[in-house]
């Protein structure tokens, strides 16, 4: 479980955007999600809560989701297109080996659309506002 400040940028229809500020620490971490080269991260949270722009929070990031989302984002991608260059492999043609390792890759990454919004919706995916501050 990691614990950051994070300032909130809008409020709206049972959603807080809120902004985190790039730590050195949280450099190799990931877990937000932020890119080596930003800043900042902004992302939304569903809440009943009423907060305030600029009113400072505590969000909760959970790490045990954080393996399951690696999972169907990089592993179950190229577990396919491995699947689809061995079928091709067993059909005997390179042409073919290519076409169904990426057509089996790319389904994957189609899917996962659908599969965001079921994991979204898991409890420990999404961060949570566990404490706001005055």
């Amino acid at each position: 479980m990691i614990k950051e400040k994070a300032t909130v940028v809008k409020v709206g229809n049972g959603q807080v955007t809120l902004t985190i500020v790039r730590k050195n620490e949280c450099a190799k971490c990931g877990l937000c999600g932020m890119k080596k080269d930003e800043n900042s991260y902004n992302f939304t949270v569903k809440t009943d809560e009423v907060f305030k722009v600029g009113q400072i929070v505590t969000v909760t990031f959970l790490k045990e989701r954080k393996l399951t989302a690696i999972f169907f984002a990089l592993v179950l991608p190229l577990i396919a297109l491995f699947s689809g260059v061995f079928i091709g492999y067993v059909i005997g043609s390179e042409a073919v080996m290519l076409i169904l390792g990426i057509l089996f890759s790319a389904t994957t990454y189609f899917m996962l659309k659908y599969v965001d919004k079921w994991f979204s919706k898991k409890e420990g995916v999404t961060p949570i506002i566990e404490k706001t501050e005055e």
